[in-house]
């Protein structure tokens, strides 16, 4: 959940500008933007954070660069690590109010905490705020409904249920190295993760308090990079093809 002036994407999203070129010098990427008054402006990989609006470097600008930036060693990139996808992107308003979705179904049904008034409390820091006066929080994508926000938006399950009525079986035990952190919990049918209700895609910003909650795992990698509604008819196809 990133606010970054730059992007990297295929073509140009709706929420960035369109830079001009780009340049290489001294190992150094410059991205070149065309300023309101019709004169050009360098930004080297360091100076990109200085950008006075959101910019994208699209695939065409970095064609003339290929052959070169093919042959950029570890150290050169890390030297130039400057964009993030547009997969990324996000307004600070979306990261905001994302962060406060996420943390309010963890309190509510991890610790056991009031919803209404968390929610309430909640609401009353977002109309608060200081960031930004002409920007009113919280906005039409904040979700007002408990359900909404504690629940698997697939299974329609608290987060803090579980998934054994689901399994037949009980999973298999694993050989796991005594010397190393095991992860295996991670691979948990219920263990909880970040998933976007609708794909994201480099067109708009879908990182929003709107499209972002917390999923069971399981439900989460049958999504993939589809939309509820695909999976859903997707599943619907499966249960009649097996004639469940």
């Amino acid at each position: 959940m990133r606010w970054h002036p730059l992007v990297v994407s295929a073509e140009k999203p709706s929420f960035a500008k369109e830079i001009e070129r780009i340049e290489i010098e001294d190992d150094t990427i410059i991205f070149i933007i065309k300023e309101k008054d019709g004169r050009e402006a360098a930004y080297p990989s360091d100076k990109t954070h200085e950008l006075p609006e959101r910019y994208a470097a699209i695939s065409k600008h970095w064609q003339p660069h290929i052959n070169t930036l093919k042959n950029w060693n570890d150290t050169q990139w890390t030297q130039n690590s400057c964009v993030i996808p547009a997969l990324e992107a996000c307004n600070w308003q979306d990261s905001v109010e994302t962060y406060a979705v996420l943390g309010l179904a963890l309190a509510v049904e991890l610790y056991k905490a009031d919803f209404s008034k968390t929610y309430n409390a909640i609401v009353k820091i977002l109309k608060n705020q200081h960031i930004d006066n002409s920007i009113q929080l919280p906005t039409k994508k904040f979700p007002n409904s408990k359900e909404e926000i504690t629940d698997c938006p697939i299974s329609k399950i608290s987060i803090a249920g579980n998934l054994n009525q689901f399994r037949k079986e009980k999973r298999a035990e694993t050989w796991q190295p005594n010397w190393r952190g095991s992860k295996k919990n991670e691979g948990d049918d219920a263990s909880i993760q970040i998933m976007h209700i609708n794909p994201l895609t480099e067109k708009e910003i879908r990182h929003n308090a709107e499209n972002v909650r917390y999923g069971f795992r399981w439900r989460n990698i049958a999504m993939t990079d589809h939309s509820l509604a695909e999976t859903l008819d997707f599943m619907k196809h499966i249960v009649k093809a097996h004639k469940k």
